[in-house]
C-alpha cells in the first residue's frame, strides 16, 4: 500500500489533513518554506499517485439531517462493487447504505447514513433483515494537528488529546444545506483530491448514484466555488488524510475496533495521535471505528485500550460509496425514501452551467 514518497511529498501529504488542498496553498507553502507554485507541483504528483495514498475524506455529514447508524450481524452478504449490488443482495434500505466490512472472524458491519426525520421508522426494518445488532449515533470527524509528529502515544501521554475529544463533543456545527453542497460533499467523497474545477464535471456520482453514463454536463463553477468556500472556511468539507503516507508502512492491517462509549475520548485520542482514521462512530452506547495501523502497533492499540474494548477484529473486504445524493429533495427540504431525478433538479435549480 505504501507509495513512494519524497520527503517534501510527505511533507504537503501530511499537511493536507489540516489545511484545504484547494484553498490554501498558500498556508501550506508559509508552513513548508517554499512557493505556491512549488507546492502545486507536488500536489499535482500526490493527484497522480492517489490511488496508491488511500485519500480519506475527513467531512462533517452532522450538519446534513442524517444520523449514522451501525448494523453488527454474522450474516455474510455477497461482494458488491455498486449500488446495484446492493439492490441485488437484498440489502434494505441499500441507497442509504454508506459502508459495508468484513472482519477475519465472520463479523459483518453496515454503515447507514439515516434520514434524521424518520430513523425510527426505518431502523426496524434493516434490523429484522439484517438480523444483528443496531446502534444509532453520528459520526465524528478527526481534527488534526499538524504541529503534532505521528506517534504511538504513551500511557498518560494523551491529555492533550482527550481534551480536544471532550472539545469535539460539545461542538456540533450547524448549517443550512443544499443540492449543490450535497454534490460537493459526494464528488470529494469519490475523490477527495480532486479540484474545483474536478468538481464541476457530476459524471463520477452520475455514474457512481444512479450507474447513467453519457450525460455531459457542468455544473456552474461561480456557484459551485462559492458554495465550496463556505463549506470549507465552516471545516465541513475540503481535508485529506492520505492514511498511506501517514502510515508509512508496507504492511498495514485495517483494525475495526468498537468500544465502551465512556472511552470515546481514549480511542479518539489514540487515533489523532497515531493518524490512522479520519472519522469515528459515536453511538449511544458504544464508540466505534477503523483503525489503518503498522503491523507492529496493532497489538499496542489493544493493549492501550484494554478494558474499554468490546470488539476488535481484522478487516479482510469492504464496500463504500458516498453520501445518497439523489435521496434529497430540494424542493422539500428534505430526504426521502425514492431516489430524485439528479440531473432534471440541478438543471431546474440553475446549478447547470450554460451549454
Amino acid at each position: 500500500m505504501s507509495a513512494a514518497l519524497s520527503g517534501m511529498e510527505k511533507d504537503v501529504a501530511r499537511l493536507l489533513a489540516c489545511y484545504d488542498v484547494r484553498t490554501e496553498v498558500e498556508q501550506i507553502a508559509g508552513r513548508l518554506g517554499v512557493t505556491e507554485n512549488y507546492v502545486r507541483v507536488i500536489l499535482r504528483k500526490l493527484r497522480e499517485k492517489r490511488h496508491e495514498l488511500w485519500p480519506q475524506h475527513i467531512r462533517d455529514v452532522r450538519p446534513l439531517g442524517l444520523l449514522t447508524a451501525v448494523v453488527y450481524t454474522r450474516t455474510p452478504v455477497g461482494e458488491a462493487t455498486r449500488i446495484s449490488d446492493l439492490e441485488r443482495l437484498g440489502i434494505p434500505l441499500y441507497r442509504y447504505l454508506h459502508s459495508y466490512r468484513a472482519t477475519l472472524d465472520n463479523m459483518h458491519i453496515y454503515s447507514y447514513l439515516l434520514p434524521e426525520g424518520y430513523v425510527y421508522e426505518l431502523i426496524p426494518e434493516i434490523e429484522r433483515k439484517l438480523n444483528g445488532e443496531i446502534e444509532l449515533g453520528v459520526t465524528i470527524p478527526l481534527q488534526f494537528d499538524c504541529n503534532k509528529p505521528r506517534r504511538l502515544p504513551r500511557p498518560g501521554s494523551l491529555h492533550e488529546e482527550i481534551s480536544k475529544a471532550l472539545r469535539v463533543l460539545e461542538e456540533v456545527p450547524q448549517a443550512k444545506i443544499n443540492l449543490l453542497d450535497l454534490m460537493i460533499y459526494a464528488g470529494l467523497d469519490l475523490n477527495p483530491l480532486a479540484g474545483v474545477r474536478e468538481l464541476q464535471d457530476p459524471s463520477p456520482i452520475y455514474s457512481e448514484r444512479l450507474e447513467i453514463e453519457g450525460l455531459s454536463h457542468r455544473l456552474n463553477y461561480r456557484r459551485l466555488a462559492q458554495r465550496y468556500r463556505q463549506l470549507s472556511a465552516a471545516k465541513l468539507v475540503g481535508r485529506v488524510l492520505l492514511l498511506a503516507a501517514a502510515i508509512g508502512s508496507d504492511r498495514p492491517i485495517p483494525l475495526f475496533i468498537r468500544v465502551r462509549r465512556d472511552c470515546f475520548p481514549i480511542l479518539y485520542a489514540f487515533a489523532l495521535a497515531t493518524w490512522s482514521t479520519p472519522s469515528i462512530f459515536l453511538g449511544e452506547e458504544t464508540v466505534a471505528t477503523v483503525l489503518v495501523l503498522p503491523d507492529e502497533a496493532t497489538e499496542y492499540a489493544r493493549q492501550l485500550l484494554g478494558e474499554c474494548i468490546l470488539y476488535v477484529g481484522v478487516v479482510t473486504r469492504g464496500f463504500g460509496t458516498t453520501i445518497p445524493v439523489e435521496m434529497y429533495d430540494p424542493f422539500e427540504g428534505q430526504w426521502v425514501l425514492n431516489p430524485q431525478p439528479l440531473p432534471n433538479l440541478l438543471r431546474r435549480l440553475g446549478f447547470l452551467a450554460s451549454s
